[in-house]
């Protein structure tokens, strides 16, 4: 009787065992696949560098942002899509330029409009602070560049689709434990090879912050 009665606790036991490893099993795989959305909307300060720097000096206070990460492998990794717009200016007070047949000395003005569309990848780490959320990442796709340059009533417009890839280390401070809603915060070096203006090469560094929402 007692052999009979230790068989069934041993069974009732491994039975337990394997609901419990299904249920873990079942529970990790919905985590895996359920899908949670990040949108950001940032506003954007880039600080020109090398030999953007050169072409237009001034930092642009022109900037902004929406993008959405679509979150997975239990919100450690994302993948998503990222459109900016970008806008740079500077007047170098007077110049002189020269072209075929003559030369223009007066004040010079640069304009330079840039559209990203981007695809981006991330990884969150995690931390013991619930409510910080760091990521590391990068973006990379085409974008769309208008440059505008006037000397007196001399200007030329150039436009061209080029490509970039920026890397980017941020986070994410919620409002709170179980709040959706935080703020998020960035910094990004953005480099475009471009056929503008003798192929000037577009690099700066951009600050970014706005708000974030998952669901």
């Amino acid at each position: 009787m007692k052999k009979i009665i230790i068989v069934l606790m041993l069974s009732s036991l491994l039975v337990k065992a394997q609901n419990t490893d299904s249920t873990k099993i079942i529970e990790d795989f919905e985590a895996f696949i359920r899908p949670t959305w990040m949108w950001n909307f940032n506003y954007s300060i880039s600080i020109p560098n090398s030999d953007f720097y050169t072409f237009i000096p001034e930092t642009s206070y022109s900037g902004l942002q929406i993008e959405g990460r679509y979150l997975f492998h239990k919100n450690l990794f994302s993948v998503g899509f990222l459109y900016g717009w970008n806008g740079f200016y500077h007047e170098f007070g007077r110049n002189t330029i020269n072209f075929n047949g003559g030369a223009i000395t007066s004040d010079m003005f640069r304009t330079l409009y840039s559209n990203s569309i981007m695809a981006n990848a991330h990884f969150y780490p995690k931390i013991k602070i619930e409510i910080l959320k760091p990521y590391v990442g990068f973006q990379f796709g085409p974008q769309y560049n208008i440059l505008w340059q006037q000397v007196g009533s001399y200007s030329l417009e150039e436009d061209n689709w080029d490509f970039g890839i920026t890397p980017e280390v941020g986070m994410v401070i919620l409002f709170g434990k179980d709040n959706d809603w935080g703020l998020n915060v960035s910094g990004r070096y953005n480099y475009t090879w471009t056929n503008l203006s003798e192929s000037l090469a577009i690099s700066y560094f951009a600050l970014n912050f706005g708000l974030s929402h998952t669901y």
